[in-house]
């Protein structure tokens, strides 16, 4: 076709999903298909061509997310689209099961950001980007992407991010990296490490784990960060955070964790291809004093309740930024309170 000609198949194709797009028309994956023969793209190959796609949707939600000036009214435009209109991912691509690359979906991926905006952030970091779904709050200028994928570090090549690299995530990022970064978007792939790793002081078993720490390390003392983990969080008979409790107790020890959300994957992440469980862990900023552990069904009644709206996430993340917005007491702060108690209660 004439339009594969003089712009070349990729834009060719990303146009006509556009048009698609823009008509409201959910396209199906035979529809696709056609559609990249018709701009000159080999269909053959499923993953390159739900990768092509998924790309043409993200540069679509980012386009949304800058249309509304009222985050209700964006959010509720992304979650329109996200039901009526984007392609369900239907692919059986061993590669994307083997490397656990669900990109995240998008009405969650807009609420990360949002939460991770306080009113002044001028850099981003999102150390396993995929194809940049989970950056589309922000403006490219202000993001800095990471991913190994060769495939998704080109179509972020072709993005005005403000950096793009292909860095393995499960390893410490370079120095410049360190406490670098006003807010952090991360949703690793999920897996169990063949060997405990104890590079944070605590027991890790699992790879999302480490390289949320990872990440965790690039944020400034202030900032904040939306983390995308595997798992629901379940407690025992004795009210204590069932698995990976180490993991929990190190990251509530040098953390402020404002929410740890557990999401019904079936029913708001199913179009990415996975019902795997999944939980929204929303952080406010670096302790100043490393203190504390891990919630209990005591202390936190709601710890295992798992959200299956998007209308009742909107409302958490909302309560979580205003939260976020109050001071926490330091520890030192916390000790004196209670000192001045027990002397008032002495005399």
């Amino acid at each position: 076709p004439t339009a594969a000609k003089t712009t070349g198949p990729v834009q060719a194709f990303e146009k006509s999903i556009r048009a698609a797009f823009q008509s409201g028309k959910k396209l199906s994956i035979t529809q696709l298909r056609k559609l990249a023969r018709e701009a000159g793209i080999e269909t053959a190959n499923e993953k390159y061509l739900w990768e092509l796609t998924e790309l043409a949707w993200t540069k679509w939600y980012r386009r949304l997310a800058q249309a509304h000036s009222e985050p209700a009214e964006t959010y509720r435009a992304i979650v329109d689209f996200y039901r009526r209109t984007q392609p369900t991912y239907t692919g059986l691509d061993s590669h994307k099961r083997v490397f656990q690359q669900y990109s995240t979906s998008a009405p969650i991926a807009w609420l990360a950001g949002w939460f991770t905006d306080s009113g002044a952030t001028g850099s981003v970091l999102e150390p396993s980007a995929g194809n940049g779904l989970l950056t589309i709050y922000y403006p490219e200028r202000l993001v800095t992407v990471n991913d190994l994928d060769p495939v998704r570090y080109e179509h972020r090549r072709r993005q005005p991010f403000r950096e793009t690299h292909r860095r393995d995530a499960a390893q410490p990022f370079p120095e410049r990296f360190q406490h670098a970064f006003d807010a952090v978007l991360t949703n690793p792939p999920f897996g169990r490490l063949p060997e405990v790793n104890r590079e944070y002081g605590f027991p890790f078993k699992a790879l999302d784990h480490v390289m949320v720490a990872h990440a965790l390390a690039c944020m400034q003392d202030a900032g904040r960060a939306a983390l995308l983990i595997g798992g629901h969080t379940e407690v025992n008979n004795n009210g204590l955070i069932a698995s990976h409790r180490q993991f929990f107790n190190w990251l509530y020890r040098h953390y402020r964790v404002v929410a740890l959300l557990n999401i019904d994957s079936a029913k708001l992440y199913h179009k990415q291809g996975t019902d795997f469980p999944l939980r929204l862990i929303l952080i406010a900023g670096r302790k100043a004093e490393p203190y504390g552990a891990a919630p209990t069904l005591k202390t936190q009644p709601d710890i295992a309740r798992v959200i299956d709206s998007f209308e009742d996430l909107f409302d958490l993340v909302q309560a979580a930024r205003a939260q976020a917005e109050t001071p926490e007491e330091t520890l030192t702060e916390k000790l004196q309170r209670e000192y001045q108690k027990v002397k008032i209660e002495l005399l």
